[in-house]
Formats: C-alpha cells, structure tokens, sequence
C-alpha cells in the first residue's frame, strides 16, 4: 500500500481573552494565543483514508516587559521633560506632569475656561399644534448610554378641550439625514387631556451611545385631529446643543415639524426624558424659566458641590436691571464653603451702583478674586443689593423641572446642585432642588495641550532572539476627544528602527489596551522598542498613559 506523510502547522485561538483559557476546536483569529501552534502530522493513504495525529507546541518560556516610569534608562535621548521633548516631528509629550505616565505637554499660556452652569432657558415655545392628521413633532438628540429604552416622558405644552377624542402615537425612530427614518423602533399609542410631563410605556428597545434618534408623535386614531382636538409638545429657547446633567455636547439636539409635506427643522431645544430599563433616565427636564429679583433682604443663589479641585480666578453672573432706571446699590457676591463653614468672598462687589454697562438686557458681569475650592466641598454662592427697592432691582434667571427624582437627577449636576433664597437676608435659608440658576460661572483656566505627541521607549535586549506575543498598556484617563495607540519596532542590529502596527504596516496601530497580538513579522529579533502616540483634538484636555507591558517568548 502506497503513502504519503506531511506536516501543517496551524494557528491557535483559546477560549478567554488574551490568550488565556481552553483552546478552541476551531480557530477564532480575535482570539489568537501568539505562543502556541497546532502541528498535525498527516499520512494519506492510497486507499483514501487518512491517519492524522496532532500536537500542541507552546512555548515554555516568557516573560514581561514592563515600563512604568520614562525618568530614565537606556534610551532616554528619546524622551526629556518639558521644553526639551519636542521632537522632529513637531510632537511634544510630557512625562514629569503625571510621574509614573505620559500625557500631552503644555504648550502656550493656560485657556480661560468656565465651570458652571451654562444652560440658558430664555422662553419655552411649542412645537406646533398637531390638528391635522398628517401633522408630526420630532425631538432629535443624540443617545448619551447604551441602554434598554422602555419609557419615554413629554411635555405638553398645549391641549384642545376635546384632546381626550384622539390618540396619537408617541416612539422612537432612528435618523435618517437629519429626519427621521419614518419607521418606529418601539412605540406606543396614548390620549391625553392635561398640559405637563406625560409618561409612554414602550416595549423595550436598545439605544447606542452617540447615535441620533428621534422621539416621533404622529396621529394614531380617533375623532381626528382638529379644532379643539389637537396636542402641542413643548419645546424651550435657545438651543443649548448641549446635556443639563453635565453639559457635553449634543450637536444633534434640535426640534423638527412636520407639515405633511416635509420635516423642518426649528432650533429649539428639545424637552424630554428617556427612562431606561434599570429605573434611570437621560435627557432635558428644563420645562421654565424665571427672571428673580435681587433687592432688599431678597437675596438669590446656588448651592453646588465641586466634582474636583478648582483654583478660580473669579466668579461670572448673568445679570439685567427690571427697568430705565438703575437700582439703588451695587449688587454683592458671597461665596461660603459650607463643608468646611467659612466664607471665601464676603460681599464683593460684582456690578457697582449706576454702572452704565448694567442693561434691562442681560450681561455678563464679573468678580476677580484668585481662591482654591476643593474637591468634593459643598459651596454656596449667593448675590444680594441691600438697598436697592422692589421697583428698582437687579435680574438673574432661575430655570425648573420637576420635583420627582427623575427630573431632578438628570437637572444641572444632578441632586448635589440647587438654588437657595432668603427672604431675610441670610438669617434663613429656603432650598429648591428642582431649580438651578441659570448661566453663572466659576472662572478658570486650563492647560493648553499639544494635539499630539510621541515618545519612542528605550531598547529593550531580549539577549536572543525572541519572539513577541502581546502588547498591553494601562489607560490612566481617557477624556472625549483623546486617543491613546502604539506602535511596536524590533531589529538585531539595534539601529533600524521601523514602527508598525498590528498589520505590519507603518499607517496603522495597536489601540486595544486590554490585549493585542504583535505582528508576527516582528519575531526572530533581539532588540525592542515601542513608541506611544498621545492625540486630542480639545486643547484643554489630555490623555494620559501607565505603564507599558510587552509579552515576549525568547
């Protein structure tokens, strides 16, 4: 009987992550263990069968390079801290701001910035009174979680004396262009016969952070809608393009009606709520504004708790007079740390009496005073006119939402942040969890950061040649708009240095922290190096890399 003997030699993929756990009866390239091979020895026999015995080789041997401080070692010509780390390719790195990381270095003077509360509500509006049966309203915002959606919550701004005759549908499509998809991802049918908040139960569906969606409301059924059958969702003025609860950006937030011909888009800001499977909500529960009064004993604040440590340089208010003629007295600051019970700034004057810039239209106006608040302390900042009159007093916004915990929650800073009054001038305090001053500041700076940086490691010496399994990296802090990736390079010369990414080639990089294979072109070389790409594209916030592990096999 004739025969025929080979070997193949097959790549190898386990159950768990980084090469870790059993392994898999068939190959799964996401999951590849670097380290070990399948060799299966195959004789073909002539009378067509086959006789296969197969074997695992994995390398017995490994370690773990590990790189966790840049103050030093062999190759630390590539890397000096600040101003000597700009590099011929105009990148700039910093590794003595963070010891034990790498972030972006400073470049310039620091930016002024402003940390507050800087959603304004000027006027709520209506969408458009929904009395013919092909009208449409559309809430377009940007998902802020992944979740599972199953409530929507509305305001309605506007209902007929005959509203409870019709029944619309209320859901949730996806974009398409700008409008929406025209087809409901999960929806419900619902009549109602009050203004205000309106809750929709839904069958559940997933939402994806950063996708756009649109809460839809057309005419469902019913006696049809006109005349005083009719309902109108509320929107507010200006659009803020931005969420209260921590104010990042939505560029997608917009209100749209449908004329039953076309969408169009009116530059409202939408006024809903999410409700998620797991009882929490996103969205803006803003539903109307006040302008307060400050004069007398009638003083106007807010009390809030700072996320982390700020070195203010003064503090910024949005203010107006009521009418032509100015008020009587200055108007005062007073910024108390409540947690550790001092006052900061006691009755600075923020607008000086017949200041000619003070307007019945809002200003702003501000105060210097250079003051460290600390992480975590509970502050109270208030405004106050002692002997200006109720026909002659200053104007600050207040806005509100409701008292329930899923409005107040997803208000500006959450429950931590509220407005406080006095309606005797400080001997009592009356707080208002559901309303928040509207556009005043702490000002700030914040460092100017390079848009990126490189730094390139010293060399690693295997000693032999080696080969390179997986390249991991611990992520200190990764803000929007920041990137962190590596490259990797080996020789055995110790002098041709070409970095490549996980495909071999010089365009691309390893971006997945937790674990990634090394490009197996890299094997049978002595000498090591990486280099750390940092990106940000705001100039006011960095990444900032740990330490580097590279596991090897020599």
């Amino acid at each position: 009987m004739k025969f025929t003997r080979y070997l193949t030699v097959e790549n190898v993929s386990r159950t768990g992550l980084n090469a870790a756990g059993e392994i898999e009866a068939n190959f799964n390239s996401a999951k590849e263990d670097p380290s070990t091979q399948k060799v299966n020895s195959i004789v073909t026999l002539s009378n067509g069968q086959n006789i296969i015995i197969s074997e695992y080789f994995t390398r017995f041997k490994n370690e773990i390079w590990t790189q966790t401080s840049w103050q030093g070692g062999a190759g630390i010509n590539n890397w000096t801290n600040p101003p000597g780390n700009q590099y011929a390719t105009g990148t700039d790195v910093d590794t003595a701001a963070a010891p034990g990381s790498v972030v972006l270095a400073q470049t310039g003077p620091p930016i002024v910035d402003y940390w507050g509360n800087h959603f304004l509500l000027t006027a709520t509006t209506t969408i458009g009174n929904m009395n013919a049966n092909n009208f449409r309203s559309s809430l377009r915002f940007r998902a802020q979680k992944n979740g599972t959606v199953n409530k929507l919550r509305i305001n309605l701004s506007a209902v007929g004396n005959q509203a409870s005759q019709v029944t619309y549908r209320y859901g949730l499509q996806s974009d398409n262009s700008g409008n929406p998809s025209g087809i409901y991802l999960s929806s419900a049918t619902a009549n109602f016969s009050t203004t205000g908040w309106q809750n929709i139960n839904i069958n559940p569906v997933n939402v994806q952070a950063g996708n756009t969606y649109h809460l839809v409301v057309q005419y469902e059924s019913g006696s049809g809608a006109g005349g005083n059958r009719y309902i109108a969702l509320l929107a507010s003025n200006p659009n803020n393009l931005a969420v209260p609860l921590d104010l990042s950006a939505d560029s997608q937030q917009n209100t749209l009606w449908f004329n039953g011909t076309l969408w169009t888009a009116q530059n409202y800001q939408p006024v809903y709520l999410l409700g998620f499977n797991d009882n929490t909500f996103e969205g803006n529960p803003y539903q109307s504004n006040s302008a307060l009064a400050i004069y007398g004993s009638n003083l106007r604040g807010e009390i809030f708790t700072l996320p982390q440590e700020k070195t203010i340089s003064g503090l910024r208010f949005y203010i107006s007079k009521n009418t032509s003629q100015s008020p009587a007295d200055a108007l005062y600051v007073t910024l108390r740390d409540m947690t550790s019970n001092t006052t900061l700034i006691n009755n600075g004057t923020l607008i000086a009496a017949n200041d000619p810039n003070l307007a019945t239209s809002y200003k702003w106006f501000s105060y210097s005073s250079t003051l460290t608040l600390t992480a975590g302390h509970q502050f109270r900042v208030h405004l106050s006119s002692p002997t200006s009159a109720s026909n002659r007093y200053y104007r600050i916004i207040s806005i509100t939402t409701q008292a329930a915990d899923e409005y107040r929650t997803n208000s500006w800073g959450g429950v931590v942040n509220y407005y406080t009054t006095s309606g005797n001038s400080g001997a009592n305090w009356n707080n208002s969890t559901n309303i928040d001053l509207s556009w005043f500041d702490l000002i700030t700076s914040k460092p100017a950061y390079a848009p990126f940086g490189e730094l390139i490691s010293s060399t690693y010496d295997v000693t032999k040649r080696a080969g390179f399994n997986r390249l991991y990296w611990t992520i200190q802090d990764l803000p929007s708009n920041t990137t962190i990736k590596l490259q990797l390079a080996a020789n055995n010369d110790n002098t041709t240095w070409n970095f490549t990414g996980p495909d071999g080639t010089t365009g691309t990089y390893y971006s997945l922290s937790g674990g990634e294979n090394v490009w197996t072109g890299l094997a049978n070389n002595r000498y090591l190096r990486y280099k750390i790409r940092l990106e940000t594209t705001d100039n006011k916030v960095t990444p900032e890399i740990g330490e580097v592990k590279i596991n090897l096999s020599p």
